[in-house]
């Protein structure tokens, strides 16, 4: 071929016109052509075209596109169908995180494939590593950015605590509350989780940063602080709390009322006798392990109860635990109501048991005989019960800061009332009120042991002993809490609108988060004069004991003009009822943690571990179940191939057991 030639068929140029008599020819990326049918690169020149054209191979293909549909049917990414398999997979996705270990969706995809001929599930093509991918790289990521933005220039509370997981490796939660614009309620929201190596004031304050910064948090815009009270984190000089106080010093420090009750009766516990705590721990883990023990037990229970009146009475199976806060009064009363079948049983042991296991069971069986140790737990049953109550009472979600006031007041009278005459003079050992059940049960005891009086006034000292141990630890640990809701109950619905009980303006709590003072002055002047209970915001219902869903409806409220006269009053009340009653959300976090993180999960990525987490306190926040469950369009969005380059989890998450 000539040099001018070869020149002349290389300077051709790409025409779009052909690409009307052509429909399967594109251009590519280096100024040439392509059939898009058979993925074969032609030259620029019509007649190389026209006879690709007439070849059998692009008849067969060009014939069998025409059969079927065009050809940019097939180029589209996604179609109706594509999307429902997408939503399909992403709810199996979060169903198996909810529910169990993520290898198992291995046998439930195919199962689900093998019945669905016919359907869309029959494309479904779903095993661990895309579970996985899903997971972390999809549900995770789109809520995680959903609270972002939901948490854009708001004023919040930090929730936290820091745990030891199975795999020794130390982790600081930390969960947020916050007022929901999206969903229209105050909101405890699983925020993240951080690895530290040391627990230091800094290392922790440096962990809170850094998951604050995630999510585009200011320090400046927390409000209150709610933790335990370890040295580490509310300590005023090298500590979390004291480092948020140089950047928030407006920030309130709330030290958790359900630890500090399950600590005050912990402590009090140590003025008792320690074979109390001998009995709570070892009468559980005699039953423990062995269903041969538990079924001799059921036996004697039997035989003692013939009748059908004692049926249903809880057993002493119940273990003992430091870290639950509601367990200790459940481990005393099961003992206390089993004390005969208990005592029978462990006689019983003393020469039936094993012969490693027959001392244990005789020191057991003596201290049950023994009467002065059953009263000891008669006098504890009410009082820890009764701690318990509160101590529930306070983990509630949305719980009425006023009547969480009266709580405590109430309690703490109570306590000193035993003690303490109503002038405040400490009675004596004999007008102390230990009880009605216990004064009948030491009476009882007094005049079977006329010759041991001695053990009842000892026992009576020590239980008195335990109340002043108890009244002290109260004292010490709850008035900073007390003082706290001393000002929310006045931003009640009740004492808000009353005419005579509201409180001056001038004296309404934490007045450093008001906006405009004048706005909020006037609107806090007019709105006991509004009729709300005819308003369409409270159609259902006046909520006149909850003070959230008052606020919350005063936001929503417009006026006939779309302006909410009472905005800047609202936003002040739910800032000020954003203060963290307990540490319950965290511990909810921790309890799933040692539920996902296990035994045979012990190698769980933090990004893996956080992203379940994430997706379980997201529903069970909301109350959202995994069935109910809608993929919204950003993560059908994020669901692409990309899960698979970007995943930040490994191999070992999907590798698991069930």
């Amino acid at each position: 071929m000539p040099k001018w030639k070869a020149h002349y068929d290389g300077a051709r140029k790409y025409l779009p016109e052909w690409e009307t008599e052509f429909p399967w020819l594109q251009k590519d990326d280096k100024e040439g052509a392509i059939c898009k049918l058979c993925r074969k690169s032609l030259r620029c020149k019509k007649f190389i075209i026209l006879q690709h054209s007439k070849s059998s191979g692009h008849i067969i293909k060009e014939t069998a596109t025409n059969s079927c549909k065009s050809v940019d049917f097939f180029m589209k990414k996604s179609t109706n169908e594509d999307e429902a398999l997408k939503k399909a997979e992403l709810q199996l996705a979060v169903s198996i995180s909810c529910h169990c270990s993520i290898s198992s969706i291995d046998h439930i995809g195919e199962i689900i494939q093998q019945y669905s001929k016919g359907s869309v599930l029959e494309k479904l093509k779903m095993h661990r590593t895309k579970c996985s991918r899903l997971i972390s790289e999809v549900l995770s990521v789109e809520l995680k950015n959903e609270l972002r933005d939901d948490l854009e220039g708001k004023k919040y509370s930090i929730l936290m605590d820091e745990t030891t997981d199975i795999s020794s490796e130390k982790k600081v939660c930390l969960c947020i509350k916050y007022f929901s614009e999206k969903h229209l309620c105050v909101e405890d929201q699983f925020l993240g989780l951080v690895s530290v190596t040391e627990t230091t004031g800094e290392a922790l304050f440096n962990a809170m940063q850094t998951l604050l910064h995630e999510f585009n948090l200011n320090l400046k815009d927390c409000v209150g602080f709610g933790t335990d009270g370890a040295n580490n984190m509310t300590g005023e000089n090298n500590s979390v709390w004291s480092r948020i106080k140089q950047t928030s010093p407006n920030c309130v420090k709330m030290q958790c009322v359900c630890h500090s009750l399950a600590l005050c009766v912990k402590k009090a516990f140590e003025i008792l006798p320690s074979h109390l705590g001998f009995l709570m721990t070892e009468i559980p883990s005699w039953f423990k392990k062995s269903s041969e023990r538990r079924g001799n037990f059921k036996k004697i229970f039997d035989t003692i109860n013939i009748n059908e009146e004692r049926q249903g009475v809880p057993l002493p199976f119940k273990k003992l635990s430091v870290t639950r806060w509601l367990v200790r009064g459940v481990v005393i009363y099961n003992i206390l109501i089993n004390w005969l079948e208990l005592k029978t049983f462990f006689i019983s042991e003393k020469k039936n048991a094993s012969q490693k296991a027959r001392y244990r069971a005789r020191i057991i069986a003596e201290m049950l005989e023994d009467d002065a140790n059953r009263l000891y737990f008669v006098f504890l049953c009410p009082i820890v019960q009764e701690f318990e109550r509160i101590n529930a009472f306070f983990q509630l979600k949305n719980a009425e800061p006023e009547e969480l006031l009266k709580e405590l007041d109430l309690h703490h009278e109570s306590l000193k009332r035993r003690l303490y005459s109503s002038d405040g003079k400490m009675l004596s050992l004999e007008d102390v009120d230990f009880g009605a059940h216990f004064t009948n049960e030491m009476k009882k005891y007094q005049e079977s042991h006329e010759n041991n009086l001695r053990v009842s006034l000892d026992l009576k000292r020590r239980c008195y002993d335990f109340l002043m141990k108890l009244l002290d630890e109260v004292k010490m640990r709850l008035p900073n809490n007390k003082s706290a809701f001393k000002g929310m109950r006045w931003l009640a619905p009740k004492t808000v609108l009353s005419q005579t009980d509201r409180l001056v303006f001038s004296e309404l709590p934490l007045q450093h988060l008001m906006g405009n003072k004048n706005n909020i002055e006037n609107q806090y002047r007019k709105i006991m004069l509004h009729i709300w209970k005819e308003e369409d915001i409270f159609k259902d219902g006046f909520p006149s004991n909850d003070s959230v869903s008052f606020w919350t409806g005063i936001k929503k409220y417009e006026n006939s003009s779309g302006d909410n006269p009472y905005h800047d009053l609202a936003e002040y009340a739910i800032n000020c009822l954003l203060f963290p009653i307990s540490n319950a959300a965290v511990e909810r976090v921790f309890s799933q943690l040692y539920l996902i993180k296990t035994k045979v999960r012990n190698n769980m990525s933090l990004t893996m571990l956080q992203s379940i987490l994430r997706i379980r306190s997201a529903f069970q926040s909301r109350n959202i179940c995994c069935r109910n469950f809608e993929p919204t369009k950003k993560m059908l969005e994020l669901f692409n191939s990309n899960i698979y380059e970007n995943s930040t989890t490994t191999d070992e998450d999907a590798l698991e057991f069930l």
